[in-house]
């Protein structure tokens, strides 16, 4: 569209040619594409920032679930490092010297084939009783036997077997030791000379 102006100046007109214009119509078909264009344009970016804000709260999630399950896994470790050592369970206390005395003994000259009881007693420095410890008795000479072979001291701390001579006439020996822990104590030797019935 074009437009002329006629204007007076000294008396005179002057003809001034305004621009041309130009006009649009937007059709209302148009007009709801482009308002819904936009609407969809909108919820994109709402759906866009709702699933950023999603990713992220799960990110958050899955950290905070992976610090407690190793603060979890390490708690045990650092509370048993923590607690004091049970102590080691140790031997009972005994003395420190322990001695073997004979309580019962054969006499010196003894029948072949025939058998005595032996009793030893078992006490400390202080010649109270050792209680519950093991004796051993051992032939060490001729041919005879001991039954039983181990004891373990009673309450007054005797500990008693049968040794029965060999049946070979001869020298023949006993001989009695006891475990003490964290003590020597010295053997007992008994010392019978076994003699045929004809000899005694």
């Amino acid at each position: 569209m074009r437009a002329e102006v006629v204007m007076p100046q000294g008396g005179t007109f002057r003809r001034i040619m305004a621009p041309r214009l130009h006009l649009y119509t937007v059709s209302p078909r148009r007009s709801r594409l482009a308002l819904a264009h936009s609407v969809s344009d909108l919820r994109m970016r709402h759906d866009r920032r709702g699933l950023t804000v999603l990713s992220l709260l799960i990110i958050l999630i899955v950290v905070v679930l992976l610090i407690v399950i190793l603060f979890r896994a390490r708690s045990p470790v650092e509370e048993t490092a923590s607690l004091p050592e049970a102590p080691y369970p140790t031997a009972p206390e005994v003395e420190e010297s322990a001695m073997l005395s004979s309580i019962i003994a054969p006499d010196s000259s003894v029948q072949v084939a025939d058998s005595d009881t032996v009793a030893v007693r078992l006490t400390n420095s202080a010649e109270a009783p050792l209680v519950g410890i093991t004796v051993r008795f051992e032939v060490t000479a001729g041919n005879g036997t001991v039954s039983p072979e181990t004891v373990r001291t009673d309450s007054t701390g005797i500990a008693a077997a049968v040794w029965t001579y060999g049946a070979v006439a001869g020298p023949t020996s006993l001989r009695a030791l006891a475990d003490v822990p964290n003590s020597r104590v010295e053997p007992l030797l008994f010392t019978v000379e076994a003699l045929e019935e004809d000899d005694r």
